[in-house]
């Protein structure tokens, strides 16, 4: 044998050799102890995920029962204020609201809050976008508040239609409480009937970007007015200031989305309202121009600062809190 043949002969037995030197029991159960602890990575990593999915859920439903304790008799009275028109049942946001109270108790003022309670998760959602640049938000829940239309949609239409019925008059009667009221909207309309209004809607909801967006905005500039201030004064102040910004600019819209949405169910024909266009034609040529779309805005405004600041602070106490 040549040397260079001895040469491949050593080679050759040289990487046996490591083959089998690299497959010994040793270096096989620390490869498998490898790929058991990367599995157990993985593992912890999913249920890391769905624990965060939970908190975030558990803290949205937080935020909206506490916007709704708060918030939902000022709403009640806005809406009732909003919907009577110019020669209505109440003098004024007080009458409205010791009427109310006095003729159907606290129930009255908590009329349709069951309906909203279950809707309450917007924020959840917009919520990922805190992270992004501030002059992208506003535009990111423009987006948002136009996908959250269609669940809005149903949600508002029987909140709305609860709230303007009145126990002392027998002719706003109509429906037992908000199941009864879907059954009655699927059965005389379909699926279409959910969804009256929506124009209204969209319009209404198109304003997100302002409240989303100005609360970012405020709690920025609150941490860099004063940096002791603690995290959740920031929030409920920003909160606060938030939806006072968002109404100014967005109450027309709501007051003839309500209009729409709690007309009776009578033929299209008999209804006062054929739409947004007509609806906002009406309003302003037969109650005082702008004044007529501002009708409740008094307790409106009451409401949006406490309500919207609970509402924040309630999220970002239970995201502090829960484990």
């Amino acid at each position: 044998m040549n040397s260079s043949s001895a040469t491949t002969a050593d080679a050759l037995t040289s990487a046996a050799t490591t083959t089998a030197t690299t497959r010994t029991p040793t270096t096989i159960a620390v490869a498998t102890i490898n790929n058991h602890n990367h599995s157990q990575q993985q593992q912890q990593q999913a249920k890391s995920e769905y624990w965060a999915h939970i908190k975030g859920f558990t803290a949205g439903v937080c935020s909206g029962v506490a916007k709704l304790v708060v918030g939902h008799p000022f709403d009640t009275v806005k809406v009732r204020l909003q919907t009577e028109g110019y020669h209505g049942k109440f003098s004024g946001p007080i009458d409205c609201l010791v009427q109310t109270a006095k003729k159907e108790g606290l129930p009255g003022l908590y009329k349709g809050a069951l309906v909203p309670l279950f809707g309450w998760k917007i924020y959840i959602e917009t919520n990922q976008t805190i992270n992004s640049p501030l002059w992208i938000i506003p535009l990111l829940d423009f987006f948002g508040g136009m996908a959250c239309s269609f669940v809005a949609n149903p949600i508002e239409q029987i909140k709305s239609r609860l709230q303007v019925q009145y126990n002392w008059d027998a002719s706003t009667q109509r429906y037992k409480g908000p199941f009864d009221c879907m059954k009655q909207l699927w059965r005389n309309h379909g699926i279409v009937g959910f969804y009256t209004g929506m124009s209204g809607t969209l319009w209404f909801r198109s304003f997100c970007s302002i409240y989303i967006g100005s609360y970012e905005y405020f709690k920025l500039k609150l941490a860099n007015w004063n940096s002791s201030l603690p995290s959740s004064v920031i929030n409920f102040i920003a909160g606060g200031s938030a939806a006072t910004v968002m109404w100014i600019c967005c109450f027309p819209a709501d007051t003839v989305k309500n209009r729409i949405m709690s007309q009776p169910d009578v033929p299209k024909a008999e209804l006062k309202y054929k739409g947004l266009i007509d609806c906002v034609k009406k309003i302003y040529l037969e109650e005082g121009g702008m004044k007529g779309f501002y009708r409740g805005f008094v307790p409106c405004l009451l409401r949006s600062f406490p309500t919207n600041g609970a509402s924040f602070l309630a999220w970002e106490l239970a995201m502090k809190w829960l484990p």
